[in-house]
């Protein structure tokens, strides 16, 4: 017994029919109203940012959407994760820093910026 399931929307069937049609079926309109009618993008304030200045409208809305998404209780694996990650990005770059700040020149002795032997007491 097999049912068929129409979509409300007739577009959809229509994209689905198309191999990558989710895809470039907006793309195409996309590039073809902001060739041909360029003005038309420029209605309002967020459609006005996101299409004539730059995408970080949509940018800033995808990692908000995504943000709300995490919960207290799925939040402490994340953050633990993502914790050590930052962590361990930070801290080894700075051990290397603070490592071959302290080896000596290639002369054989550290030297100051101008050159110099430093200080000898």
């Amino acid at each position: 017994m097999s049912t068929t399931v129409r979509s409300r929307v007739p577009m959809f069937s229509a994209m689905n029919r198309i191999p990558g049609g989710l895809m470039l079926v907006p793309l195409v309109l996309g590039s073809l109203v902001g060739t041909f009618a360029m003005p038309a993008l420029e209605i309002g304030s967020f459609t006005t940012a996101l299409f004539k200045d730059s995408a970080l409208p949509l940018i800033a809305l995808l990692i908000f959407m995504t943000g709300t998404q995490v919960t207290g209780k799925t939040g402490g694996p994340v953050l633990a994760h993502a914790g050590v990650v930052l962590l361990m990005k930070s801290l080894i770059p700075a051990g290397l820093v603070v490592a071959l700040g302290h080896t000596p020149a290639a002369g054989g002795e550290a030297r100051d910026r101008d050159g110099d032997r430093g200080s000898q007491l």
